[in-house]
């Protein structure tokens, strides 16, 4: 039998996906413009852009997208392995602070440093929100096929 995937369930996949989406144009863009200023033989005027193409960390980028397209089907197709390892990630991202990828993103020398309080607050309210459907939304153990007790 069939279980019926909340709406609430499908917006948490799309979002990973998106998510997905946004770190892999991020990676291409800044690797594009590393490029583009290493085949003029100049360094990069972004000081940012010159930092992150150094860092270890902007090479897993790609592998952070394709982790994030794996939890966003394994939402839409309602596995719990999916749901339990993106709860505990984004607990893990958001109390680990400097040494989770959002302390890497967000921290004094971040990526998204520049960003201003209230678009970190939207981040942040973004991840509670995907965190409470997938842990306290009505149910939610039964419609990932968790026993009950």
């Amino acid at each position: 039998m069939r279980k019926k995937r909340p709406v609430v369930i499908t917006l948490v996949a799309f979002f990973q996906f998106f998510k997905a989406g946004y770190f892999a144009l991020l990676f291409w863009k800044i690797w594009d413009s590393h490029r583009f200023w290493a085949a003029q033989g100049k360094p990069t005027d972004d000081p940012l852009v010159n930092q992150l193409v150094k860092d270890p960390i902007f090479l897993l980028f790609p592998a952070i997208s394709i982790a994030l397209i794996i939890f966003g089907l394994g939402l839409w197709n309602l596995e719990n392995w999916a749901r339990k390892n993106l709860a505990f990630l984004i607990l893990l991202c958001w109390c680990n602070g400097g040494l989770s990828l959002n302390g890497y993103l967000f921290g004094k020398d971040g990526l998204m440093s520049r960003w201003d309080l209230p678009t970190l607050a939207c981040v942040f309210l973004l991840d509670l929100f995907v965190f409470c459907c997938l842990v306290f939304y009505p149910d939610v153990g039964r419609i990932f096929g968790e026993r009950e007790g």
